[in-house]
This record gives structure tokens, C-alpha cells and sequence, in this order.
């Protein structure tokens, strides 16, 4: 990398539309700037839902995964100064998010490895930490160590029994209208059994939760990359779980630093974290990770800070 950017071996194994004038139409009374206003949150709706959709897992059967406990980083590879920019930019990011990033030393959940050998690192890795790959199929450790990328992630995940929202239990639904006749009668085997079905409609039982994120950069594919921008491409995989295969194309985000290109790397656009994407993990993080409806509550929340609090993008 230029600059000797993560040029160091890993040393350890450890770790708008336009305005029409009202005249124009011939009417004084055409509400245009209502109508353009709409138009234009029309658009950032559909924008929004093509993103989280691309963004997140195809898989709808299980929560979205975010971390539950505080994040410690631990970075190997680059040297000490470039380690101290990269913590200082992922913590930044993760604070913005709603996390908490333990200060050094703390028990490592968060690996960033930079090196020009990775596959090598990654297996000698994984033979003295037989626990790095978690319980993945063989299969899937081979498709990770054989990936291409300039930065790959590997996310270690646990179910866990879904958390108390805002201190307050979530209250079972009950069957039928809250009359007074139905909250008096006596409580049955089948109310228990339609109670738990109509939960399970719109809870999940468990949701997932990190245990450990590694983030292996290939420091001969970066090319003349920034470091900033490495950095914020590595917060934004590393605090949500990122369907790297998904096309970002016609969205600002970050996750479009790296395009394939007869098999190198080039840079786009985006070269630092956006807003979009900040939006997109603190509603990953402020909406109920318990609700089957997480998506569309996350992009009422991203429609509301991007069309209605700033300018449309």
C-alpha cells in the first residue's frame, strides 16, 4: 500500500429534482412544493428499502445480528501509529452508533489483521486457536480463506434469549379484543397456545448476537487506498453483519470503497463513511432487535433522518 500503509506483516497470530414555478402550470393554487417533497421521500423510501434489503442476510428466519456487549479492538499488523488512527476512527463510529469500546487492555472481541500473506496467517491462525472459525462447516471456512477481497470479515455469532427493551418486559398479546370479559375468564391451555403463537408472529424467540468479529486485510490488494477510509469500511462491516456479495450501486455508502475490476481493486466515490450509513447502524442499534419487523422500523427511522432532518440526498 502507498505511504506504507498496513504495509507491516501481521506480528502475532493472536490478534432533485427541480423546482417547477407554480405559473408555469397556469395554476397559483398547485401545492408543487408538497408534491416534490413527496416525490422525492417516494424516491428515499424505495432507496432506503433496496439498501437494508441488500445490506442485511437474504435470511428472514432469524433476528439481525449487533453486538450486546462492549466492543474491544485489537489490531496487529500496521504500524503503532496507523493501529492508534485505526481504533481512534472505529471507535469514533461505534460511539456514534450507540456502542461502548473498552479502552486498552480488555479482552479482545474485535480482530483487525492486516497482511500481505493472509490465507497463510488465517490457517496457521486457526490451527492454534481452534475456536477462531467457531463450530462453521468445514465448507465455509474453505469459501472464507479462498475470498478474493481486500478486506474480509468473519463474524462469530450466538443466539441468546432476546433482551428486556427499555428496562420494560414486553407484555404477552392476548387472544382477541381486550374486553373485560376476556381479561376475567380463566386462564386455559389454549389462550397459552394462541398467546405464544401470536408473540412468535411478530417476536423472535432468540436473537443473535456477536461473540467475536475478525477482519483480515490483504494489504496487496489495497492498492493507493487511505487509511481513513480502510478504517470506516472496516467500522461498517465489523458493527453489522454485511452481505459483502450484495450491489450497492446508487447508494452513498462505504461499502462501495471496494469494485471488482478484472480482479483488482479500485476506488469509488465514497471514500469515507456516510451518512447513510451512520443512519443505517444507530437504527440497527435504537430499534427492538426482538421484532420480526426490525427491518421496516429501521427504515422509518433512516427515511425520517435522511428526507426529513437534512436535505435529500
Amino acid at each position: 500500500m502507498r505511504n506504507g500503509l498496513l504495509t507491516a506483516a501481521a506480528a502475532t497470530l493472536l490478534l432533485s429534482a427541480t423546482r417547477v414555478p407554480a405559473h408555469s402550470l397556469g395554476s397559483e393554487d398547485t401545492p408543487l412544493p408538497t408534491i416534490e417533497v413527496e416525490a422525492q421521500r417516494r424516491s428515499v423510501e424505495k432507496r432506503v428499502a433496496s439498501f437494508i434489503a441488500a445490506i442485511t442476510p437474504p435470511l428472514y428466519a432469524d433476528s439481525l445480528v449487533r453486538w450486546h456487549q462492549d466492543i474491544c479492538l485489537q489490531v496487529v499488523g500496521p504500524p503503532p501509529a496507523q493501529i492508534d488512527q485505526i481504533v481512534a476512527r472505529v471507535s469514533v463510529i461505534a460511539t456514534a452508533a450507540g456502542l461502548a469500546v473498552q479502552p486498552n487492555p480488555c479482552k479482545p472481541n474485535f480482530y483487525i489483521v492486516a497482511t500481505t500473506y493472509p490465507d497463510k496467517l488465517l490457517k496457521a491462525w486457526s490451527k492454534r486457536d481452534h475456536l477462531l472459525f467457531g463450530d462453521a462447516r468445514p465448507k465455509l471456512i474453505d469459501q472464507f480463506l479462498d475470498t478474493p477481497r481486500a478486506v474480509r470479515v468473519w463474524y462469530n455469532t450466538l443466539p441468546t434469549g432476546k433482551p428486556i427493551d427499555n428496562g420494560v418486559m414486553m407484555p404477552m398479546p392476548i387472544a382477541g379484543p381486550a374486553t373485560p370479559t376476556t381479561m376475567d375468564a380463566p386462564i386455559s391451555a389454549g389462550n397459552v397456545v394462541d398467546a405464544a403463537a401470536n408473540m412468535r408472529a411478530i417476536e423472535f424467540d432468540v436473537v443473535q448476537r456477536f461473540t467475536s468479529v475478525v477482519v483480515v486485510v490483504d494489504t496487496q490488494r489495497l492498492g493507493g487506498f487511505k487509511l481513513n477510509s480502510v478504517a470506516d469500511y472496516i467500522a461498517m462491516v465489523g458493527l453489522s453483519k454485511i452481505n459483502l456479495d450484495a450491489n450497492f450501486t446508487g447508494v452513498p455508502s462505504i461499502l462501495n470503497l471496494f469494485v471488482a475490476a478484472g480482479g483488482n481493486t479500485v476506488e469509488a466515490a465514497a471514500s469515507s463513511i456516510t451518512a447513510w450509513d451512520q443512519d443505517y447502524l444507530r437504527a440497527l442499534y435504537a430499534t427492538r432487535q426482538s421484532s420480526r419487523m426490525q427491518r421496516a422500523a429501521m427504515a422509518d427511522m433512516m427515511v425520517h433522518d435522511i428526507a426529513d432532518s437534512r436535505t435529500i440526498r
